[in-house]
């Protein structure tokens, strides 16, 4: 199975891959997020209550930046190993882990 897929991208997935290539949300009209670029020449319209988002809008959307679909997916969730996560708080009640005796 292709795990770089254009299809399928969850909603909030596609926004947090929006911003990070420097689109800025700059009005909600109806049903629409409206994000815009310095670089495009027109607006990007995103269907808020379609989830997850269209293939042919997300293949619009990468066209646009010049990216391939790869390339997206590893904006929106790179490799394992590439980032750091804070460590969660400590484990209590039943759940707890246990130590080895």
């Amino acid at each position: 199975m292709n795990t770089y897929k254009a299809s399928n991208v969850p909603l909030k997935d596609f926004i947090k891959f929006l911003e990070h290539m420097g689109a800025k949300k700059i009005r909600t009209t109806g049903g629409h997020y409206i994000f815009s670029h310095r670089d495009l020449k027109r607006p990007i319209p995103i269907q808020t209550h379609i989830d997850p988002v269209p293939k042919f809008i997300v293949l619009e959307v990468i066209n646009y930046f010049g990216i391939s679909s790869k390339d997206m997916w590893e904006i929106i969730k790179p490799p394992k190993g590439t980032t750091k996560r804070a460590p969660g708080p400590a484990r209590k009640g039943k759940r707890a882990i246990k130590k080895n005796k």
